[in-house]
């Protein structure tokens, strides 16, 4: 895999950080005791193919994750967006208007996903989905920290 050279990586004076040779595969080294965590946008191999030397660091993270939500209003975090301090500082409504835009994007798949509802969200042929994006939804208005 290919460092990110682009993005700064802070750490520590006293944590070693060395980077993987390019086209290694992260999920392989784990599974091999090559390296102890791994976060990751995609799930590894390793983890679909239910390696028994490989596991969640929170066995059941659904409901931890939910605990948490319940706890604070706020959804474990998946995604980051960042807008640069000194274009935030010389154009300080670009991040209200990034914000705005995500969340139009969310409120937009929302929208789908009820609309499916209708049809009992045939096209993703996931069990239950209905039921599920109902109470998502549900529960989000309910907890809804913000307007």
């Amino acid at each position: 895999m290919k460092p990110i050279d682009f993005i700064p990586h802070p750490h520590p004076a006293n944590v070693e950080v060395e980077q993987a040779p390019e086209e290694t595969d992260l999920g392989e080294m784990l599974k091999e005791g090559e390296i102890d965590a791994l976060i990751a946008a995609d799930v590894p191999k390793c983890v679909l193919e239910k390696s028994p030397k490989v596991a969640h660091l929170f066995e059941d993270y659904k409901a931890t994750e939910r605990v948490y939500y319940q706890r604070t209003g706020i959804f474990p975090i998946m995604h980051v967006v960042v807008v640069r301090k000194e274009l935030a500082s010389e154009q300080p409504e670009i991040v209200k208007a990034v914000y705005k835009g995500f969340c139009d994007a969310k409120d937009a798949v929302r929208e789908q996903y009820k609309k499916g509802m209708i049809f009992n969200n045939m096209a993703t042929m996931i069990p239950w989905l209905s039921k599920l994006v109902d109470k998502a939804i549900s529960s989000r208005l309910k907890n809804s920290r913000l307007s």
